[in-house]
């Protein structure tokens, strides 16, 4: 098999961050190396180059032109290693209001393994979830760590966090993950909170749940992985999710490259309207009769939408 990298793909204003082409040298099906695709799902991190970011004197975040940083802050609870929990926070994200003094931070939260429905043997978290969430209230300089959002409709966070501020008044947070089954963890699609501040309090108030339509068919056909949300900031309500749906190709579940979908509401969240195609499974033979069927193709994988000047 050899690997090739190409140029992102850009789609209805998505920047696809990956494309590879994965080539198999056989040519019949017995000299061909099976790909585990659930390698291509999910995964890393880089950390940023915070060397050119100098605080300086008189304030927090110091003077001068920005970039400025002030000293960092923890908005997480301690970690604690096994039996008494399990280490582990990444894929983080923020969203806060226009002042900047109410702020909402989420990640992957590795608690959430503890105790049903996936067994780890450490206590488990008040609220079962793989994404935890903070917030503060006053520009980020003490936060409150609350946990995972809340289950609704039987579904919990399974991590990929994204958060966006928008909504009719442009105050809710939208925080979009993926989402299992609260009882067994079987795969749920995507769910996006809603929340918003009261006082000095986050309150989540719902929680809607969308997957492929074809899993309604036939459950665990296709597998949303890495969602991405933009919210509109013009109070009409319109926010966007992106994801990588790997679909069942060639005959075989959850077997794409990955298709990037779109789901949209056009009522601050009350109702999400999908999928629409962005980009096409690019799976280069799609003919079940053919020894590759499935084996070769592009890669698509994490997309990111992006809310143009006229908001919509």
């Amino acid at each position: 098999m050899s690997i090739s990298r190409r140029g992102a793909i850009a789609l209805l204003a998505l920047a696809v961050a990956t494309g590879l082409t994965l080539l198999h040298d056989g040519t019949t099906q017995a000299q061909v190396q099976l790909i585990d695709k659930e390698q291509l799902r999910s995964g890393g991190a880089v950390e940023p180059d915070l060397s050119v970011l100098t605080p300086g004197p008189g304030s927090r975040t110091g003077k001068g032109s920005p970039p400025r940083v002030g000293p960092n802050v923890q908005a997480n609870d301690p970690q604690l290693p096994l039996p008494d929990g399990l280490l582990g926070r990444s894929e983080t994200t923020i969203a806060s209001n226009n002042g900047g003094t109410h702020m909402v931070a989420g990640w992957n939260d590795a608690d959430g393994f503890c105790g049903p429905p996936f067994g780890a043997p450490c206590p488990p978290p008040p609220v079962p979830g793989l994404s935890g969430y903070s917030y503060s209230t006053d520009g980020g300089q003490t936060w409150f760590d609350g946990g995972a959002p809340p289950v609704f409709d039987g579904a919990m966070t399974r991590g990929d966090p994204w958060l966006d501020l928008g909504g009719h008044g442009n105050d809710t947070y939208f925080y979009a993950n993926l989402a299992v089954n609260a009882t067994d963890g079987g795969s749920r699609g995507v769910i996006v909170h809603r929340g918003s501040f009261a006082g000095n309090t986050l309150i989540w108030y719902d929680g809607q749940v969308f997957d492929s339509p074809r899993n309604a068919v036939t459950p665990g056909a296709d597998f949303y992985d890495k969602e991405a949300l933009a919210a509109a900031k013009d109070g009409s309500g319109a926010a966007y999710v992106t994801l990588t749906n790997f679909q069942e190709t060639c005959g075989i579940a959850q077997w794409g490259y990955g298709t990037i979908e779109v789901w949209r509401t056009q009522d601050g969240g009350e109702t999400w309207e999908g999928p629409a195609i962005a980009g096409p499974d690019e799976s280069f033979i799609l003919d079940p009769s053919q020894p590759l069927c499935g084996y070769e193709g592009v890669l698509q994988q994490s997309s990111v939408p992006a809310i143009g000047p006229k908001e919509r």
